[in-house]
């Protein structure tokens, strides 16, 4: 039988057609892996008992089941009769407490609950079960950006919409307690609010204690009478022509994002970016008039969370305001961390409740206890050096209380995997736990898929993209976060091999070019021969230089001849997907577009090398999303393009050293999806990976394998079924790591989802294994100019590598002798794996060069 299967490997190797004579599998060595990132709270409220009901977008707590709902008692425990009872299947954006305990929750469309689907809006009983006789219809038509519950039991809903269960309505309607419309109140509205050009929208409502109903939004009349941005109507809908803002009438002062009242006095606060770049703020007497003992000098610059959202926007009993969802920088000193502010009674910053930076991610909703204590609920996983919470209590010294505490989770994904030579594993992406484990975005697995304990890291804060790894075994981050642990290090960092942040490493300073606290991604990373270390994605701006591509110096500072170059050589390029880079220090970069090039080779100072076409396509667009140098000066590329330089190619190409394409790679037909990652073996066959491709017309998964001259590889079998964006890395002993947000296996169900499997084939070894039926020996070690290899002939060996712990060839040769030489003159020392290919699969050893 051994005999069977060499001589089939072989006719493989020789690119002749052969049946299936083994599967690949499931490697069961690997534990199975669950990985977790803390959920979203859009909303909080506080029952009189003290329970919390939440909603967002979750689907634990506290490692329970419970979908975009939850009561959790006083001390942030799971109140699990809730939970059954509710079968909430949704992601929840609103809940309101009724007089009668009853609760009213809105969804952003079609909500599940208690086996029913509801559009928009639901309300259940005290005890979690629906409530029966309470029916939205068919909701409204566009989305819900308020909603109020008025004293007597109404329901008042504000935003974008135009009608709400057939029934015509002008972005606000109330309805009565079952469900049905207040047709009273839509026929006060009559013409409801409108702007000139129609995208008018109701963001605020707040009903006063005399029953007037305070609106605030995007509009310029109401009812056909001109109010910019905020109006007061009367209980019955009408126009309450005794308040008129004065802070709304100047030109083009028309949006009004929150609005709150002082419990005090009824002044209304209200909150709209545009009113100056000094006075976002104001609080209005009840005529609309300023009120000049509030003065607020704090300028806003809301860059996560909309503010256009009453859930931002609170005042405590004493007149202090609480917002949320922005950035702030007072005077002199920027706090570009904060999320949450609290403002003292005459608008300035309240020094006592300092938050800083003790948030990492946007702060959606605030809810102020009776004590005027305050639970912020959000998009955050820590609090200080709190983990894996995205609900807290502080007192008023902005100190977080021991409850509730709960830990509301959600599904991550991992976006990188790095194998290392020793069988360990480095995964980047976002997730706060690995098998319950804390783990901040990024972490080392073990051969066995468990967290590697000595990686010492604390977490980044932000979504980790790409991971490349030094010679040295430093590692290089890139991703959407601005800090690692508590240290600013936005879009880049780099950590010592033990996972603790690099002190020698400081990321460049980053300019946001647009509205978001970090608005670049990193879609790829790479380290050069020099130490240099590129970064890629969309325009980036970085030390004052702005471009695609910036390339980092040793210290982590930008190196500002490359950018001066660059500005050049990619001119034309928006987006830069993907990296390739040579011994050399040449490097490739891959971008999009039609006739532009979008595929070219840049010297290592950042120039272009004009020697190389560059890569367009003369029909359609070209997508390069993922590129791999080859051991013969060639180029393997895979994206999404149905043809290279004029030459028919679907997806995936392989180019020479002058840029042509290689007429001896011949790949078959595939669907046109796009192929999101590649591999190669040691015996020059290459793996695709992409969402359900076809070949030929037929489903073939997620995986693909194609023999050296592109050929369908059919002896491989898929057990990937249809899965979005997956990616593979190969083990040095050829194990493949197939990694997304969740793998279907095609033997299992959806409820079956793994991050991170590891397939293995009857010639791959299992990762720690040292031992092998071939012969092979390696000195001297460790070893200098030379090292002396010893094969196995009856095993006939075939090729010879030296890989580095990226894995990454950095030697290679024939094997026509059973005895070999490697030169070792021009490899640095380090610790490198030696793998010897044989017919029958290969051997691994561990040399040491110096």
């Amino acid at each position: 039988m051994k005999r069977l299967i060499q001589a089939s490997l072989v006719l493989a190797l020789s690119l002749q057609a052969t049946e299936q004579l083994y599967a690949q599998t499931v490697d069961p060595t690997l534990a199975s892996i669950a990985i977790q990132q803390t959920g979203t709270v859009n909303n909080v409220q506080q029952q009189p008992d003290g329970k919390y009901v939440v909603g967002g977008s979750f689907t634990q707590v506290n490692g329970s089941a419970a979908v975009g709902l939850a009561r959790l008692n006083a001390d942030g425990s799971l109140d699990n009769s809730f939970t059954t009872l509710a079968n909430c299947k949704s992601p929840i954006d609103k809940i309101r407490l009724l007089p009668n305990g009853q609760i009213l929750v809105l969804g952003y469309n079609n909500i599940t609950l208690g086996g029913r689907t509801f559009n928009t809006l639901a309300k259940l009983n005290a005890d979690g079960s629906v409530v029966s006789g309470f029916s939205p219809g068919s909701g409204t038509n566009t989305r819900v950006n308020t909603l109020v519950v008025q004293a007597d039991g109404k329901i008042l809903l504000g935003g974008s919409f135009t009608s709400y269960s057939g029934v015509a309505v002008n972005r606000l309607v109330r309805l009565n307690a079952n469900g049905s419309v207040d047709q009273a109140f839509v026929t006060a509205l009559q013409a409801g609010f409108t702007r000139d050009n129609s995208s008018a929208a109701v963001y605020s409502v707040v009903v006063q204690p005399d029953g007037k109903i305070l609106v605030a939004g995007n509009f310029t009349n109401y009812n056909n009478t001109g109010r910019q941005g905020l109006v007061r109507l009367n209980a019955d809908g009408s126009l309450d022509t005794s308040f008129t803002p004065e802070a709304t009438t100047g030109p083009g002062l028309y949006i009004v994002n929150s609005l709150a009242l002082d419990p005090r006095t009824n002044h209304v606060l209200a909150y709209n970016t545009s009113f100056s770049s000094s006075q976002p703020i104001v609080r209005l007497t009840p005529t609309g008039a300023l009120d000049p003992a509030f003065r607020n000098t704090t300028f806003f610059n809301c860059l996560g969370t909309s503010a256009a959202n009453s859930e931002h926007f609170k005042v405590d009993s004493n007149g202090r305001v609480i917002v949320s969802g922005c950035y702030s920088s007072y005077g002199s000193t920027t706090d570009g961390n904060s999320f949450v502010l609290r403002l003292l009674p005459t608008g300035q910053v309240d020094p006592q409740f300092a938050v800083g930076n003790q948030l990492d991610a946007d702060v959606n909703c605030v809810l102020v206890l009776p004590n005027d204590e305050v639970v912020l609920g959000g998009e955050f996983s820590r609090y200080g050096s709190i983990r894996n919470v995205n609900l807290v209590r502080l007192n008023n010294a902005a100190q977080a209380l021991s409850t509730p505490r709960a830990s509301l989770m959600q599904r991550g994904a991992l976006r990188h995997v790095v194998p290392q030579a020793d069988g360990k594993v480095l995964v980047g992406g976002r997730f706060w736990q690995i098998n319950g484990q804390t783990a901040g975005n990024v972490a080392r697995l073990n051969p066995n898929g468990t967290l590697d304990p000595s990686f010492q890291l604390d977490g980044v804060d932000g979504e980790v993209e790409k991971i490349a790894v030094r010679p040295d075994g430093r590692i290089v981050l890139g991703g959407t976060f601005a800090r690692v642990g508590i240290q600013a290090s936005p879009l880049v960092a780099q950590l010592l091999a033990n996972g603790s942040p690099d002190a020698s490493f400081a990321a460049p300073t980053y300019v946001s070019l647009s509205s978001s606290a970090v608005s670049s991604s990193v879609n790829a990373l790479a380290v050069q021969p020099d130490g240099g270390v590129l970064v890629a994605g969309p325009v980036i701006g970085m030390d004052g230089y702005t471009a695609p591509v910036h390339r980092l110096l040793a210290n982590g500072s930008v190196d500002g001849a490359y950018a001066s170059a660059v500005t050049t050589s990619l001119a034309g390029f928006s987006d830069v997907y993907s990296l390739a880079v040579l011994p050399s220090g040449q490097h490739y970069i891959g971008s999009y577009g039609t006739a532009q090039p979008v595929l070219v080779r840049l010297n290592t100072n950042g120039s272009r090398d004009n020697t190389f076409t560059p890569g367009s396509s003369t029909s359609g667009q070209l997508t390069v999303l993922t590129m791999l140098p080859l051991p013969d000066d060639k180029l393997l590329v895979g994206g999404q393009f149905t043809n290279y330089n004029g030459v028919a190619r679907t997806n995936v190409a392989v180019v020479d050293g002058s840029g042509a394409v290689d007429a001896g790679f011949v790949p078959p037909t595939l669907s046109n999806i796009p192929i999101w990652s590649v591999a190669r073996y040691a015996n020059g066959r290459v793996l695709l990976a992409g969402q359900n491709m076809q070949v030929n017309g037929s489903n073939r998964g997620a995986l693909v394998r194609l023999n050296p001259n592109g050929a369908y590889d059919a002896s491989f079998s898929n057990i990937l079924g249809s899965t979005n964006q997956p990616r593979v890395a190969l083990q040095a002993n050829e194990a493949i790591l197939v990694y997304g947000s969740s793998l279907l296996l095609n033997n299992l169900s959806t409820q079956n989802l793994e991050p991170l499997i590891r397939i293995t084939a009857p010639n791959v070894l299992s990762v720690g294994r040292h031992q092998s039926t071939a012969r092979t020996e390696a000195w001297p070690v460790p070893a200098h100019e030379t090292l002396n290899l010893s094969l196995d002939a009856a095993a006939r060996p075939e090729l010879v590598e030296l890989l580095d712990n990226l894995g990454r060839t950095v030697l290679m040769q024939p094997a026509p002798e059973a005895t070999l030489a490697l030169p070792l003159r021009h490899v640095k020392a380090g610790l490198y794996l030696l793998r010897v290919t044989y017919a029958d699969g290969p051997v691994m050893r561990r040399v040491v060069v110096e």
